[in-house]
């Protein structure tokens, strides 16, 4: 989570969270999902959502996955976990907004990680495609240009 402060105050909040592997999980992993990664978020805005009230201005920004919008093979549990976040961000968004505080989720594609290429990898063995071919459409899917400074830059801007 990152905060930026404007006066003393904390005007703009923005969450995080890591992924997961999925399927077949226990009641015990899907427990830890909830409270490790969404019970913080929840917890942080909780603890700064009623000052931006008061000062009538604030961004909220939750950082998804666009496994929300069409899900990555793999990560069933997180991407569960994922969509009841964006359900509340949603909620949220509708009760903060007369009080001039914002609330945006942000939904990346994949990035350019361990666990992507090796998800890559699989899926292309799977299909008996290249790899190359594999990740671009991974990378085509959903551009990652879409979460860019510039977009988060916007979400964030001072009203007039």
């Amino acid at each position: 989570m990152a905060s930026a402060k404007a006066k003393g105050r904390d005007d703009i909040s923005a969450h995080s969270e890591s992924r997961s592997p999925a399927l077949v999980q226990p009641p015990e992993a899907w427990r830890s999902a909830v409270d490790s990664r969404r019970v913080s978020i929840f917890s942080i805005t909780d603890a700064l959502a009623y000052g931006m009230i008061e000062r009538q201005w604030g961004r909220i920004i939750i950082i998804g996955s666009s496994g929300i919008e069409r899900p990555i093979a793999g990560f069933a549990l997180s991407k569960a976990v994922r969509a009841a976040v964006a359900g509340w961000s949603k909620t949220l968004s509708t009760q903060r907004a007369p009080h001039w505080v914002t609330v945006n989720m942000i939904l990346p594609g994949q990035s350019d990680t361990d666990r992507v290429r090796v998800l890559d990898d699989i899926r292309a063995r799977n299909i008996a495609l290249e790899l190359a071919a594999v990740q671009e459409a991974s990378r085509t899917d959903i551009p990652r240009e879409r979460t860019s400074s510039i977009m988060v830059g916007q979400i964030c801007v001072a009203r007039a």
